[in-house]
């Protein structure tokens, strides 16, 4: 599948945009290159293992 460099230049405005909002309103967020996480903790093993047990009940 060939790349599609306007929807990838739409991607990185749209990242730089929202990092730029958010360095003002900044608190626990988990911001990297590749990731911006807005819950400062990771729950999904808890979602799976939740997931995984209603499907059990299939």
């Amino acid at each position: 599948m060939p790349k599609n460099f306007f929807l990838d230049f739409l991607e990185i405005l749209a990242r730089k945009t929202q990092l730029l909002y958010m360095r003002k309103h900044r608190t626990t967020e988990i911001v990297n290159e590749n990731i911006i996480k807005f819950h400062p903790h990771n729950l999904e093993m808890e979602i799976m293992k939740k997931y995984n047990n209603l499907l059990k009940l299939l």
